[in-house]
């Protein structure tokens, strides 16, 4: 069962489905060749998107998170080689205009009265404010209830995983998100049941879906905590196995007399000239005695 489990964790990416040959050679680049690889390919940040701000608030040119509905039909036209999809946000407490530049794709995805979480840097004029090109995530939230802070209560982190040319942290998101639900529960675990119990760490599974898609804080301290601490634990455990290994290889093997090298010392001492005193054989026991050890 672990030889079959192995063999599937170490299968190239190219073998999945969603994985073209062309993006297997970018991912290549970061380092993920292989299932267990894009498993091991943890974020190096997260965005948080739990802390909303009314639109009514937003500051100038800060990076911020807000809940809005998307009030009219998103409005798409093209300068040039250029499009322009535009459409107006709106909460409780004011609204905003929305402009993504060259992703005309977004206008399927923006249905009108439908409530989104944005994220994007706003920019201000007097009365006037716009967000260029922000991310965005549909809510379901019943159509009775207002679109403020207070009624967004869940959290909700997403991953930041490090770039290369021609891929995106949608892309990279899709397919780490696509191995870790298909393949993090065939992870066999690395610590002991001894050790995970006495420092009260959870198993490699969780830890592994949790680090990646957090459910919660309390969630992602559990995952967090169980990484570090296994990494830690690894590298104790292999500085240990390596100065076994050197006290191994500087350590002579015993050597212990048989029945016939006992008698062939014996004629040995006989052979002397003279005859060994109390001290010289006590002397001589002491040494067959360490060289035995």
């Amino acid at each position: 069962m672990k030889e079959k489990l192995t063999e599937t964790l170490l299968r190239p990416i190219t073998d999945l489905k969603f994985i073209s040959q062309r993006r297997a050679s970018m991912f290549k680049k970061l380092g993920v060749e292989t299932v267990l690889d894009m498993l091991r390919f943890f974020p190096h940040s997260y965005e948080d998107w739990t802390s909303l701000t009314p639109i009514r608030a937003l500051e100038d040119g800060q990076d911020q998170v807000f809940m809005a509905r998307v009030t009219a039909l998103p409005s798409l036209r093209y300068k040039g080689r250029r499009s322009i999809l535009r459409t107006t946000l709106r909460d409780d407490s004011g609204s905003i205009t929305g402009i993504w530049f060259n992703q005309p794709y977004h206008q399927k995805n923006l249905m009108r009265d439908q409530v989104y979480l944005f994220r994007g840097k706003v920019q201000k004029n007097g009365r006037f404010q716009q967000v260029t090109n922000p991310t965005f995530e549909r809510l379901d939230l019943p159509s009775d209830q207002p679109v403020a802070p207070a009624s967004f209560t869940d959290f909700f982190m997403k991953p930041i995983y490090p770039l290369t040319k021609g891929l995106t942290q949608g892309v990279v998101r899709k397919a780490v998100a696509g191995v870790v639900e298909g393949m993090a529960h065939q992870l066999p675990e690395t610590l002991p049941k001894s050790v995970r119990s006495r420092w009260q760490l959870c198993n490699i599974n969780y830890a592994y879906e949790q680090i990646h898609h957090p459910q919660d804080r309390e969630a992602f301290d559990i995952a967090h905590r169980r990484l570090v601490f296994e990494e830690l634990f690894m590298v104790q455990l292999g500085l240990r196995r390596l100065r076994q290994r050197e006290i191994d290889e500087l350590t002579a093997p015993p050597i212990v007399l048989d029945e016939t090298q006992q008698q062939s010392w014996i004629k040995i001492k006989e052979s002397l000239p003279f005859k060994l005193t109390g001290a010289q054989e006590r002397v001589l026991g002491e040494v067959l005695r360490n060289l035995a050890q």
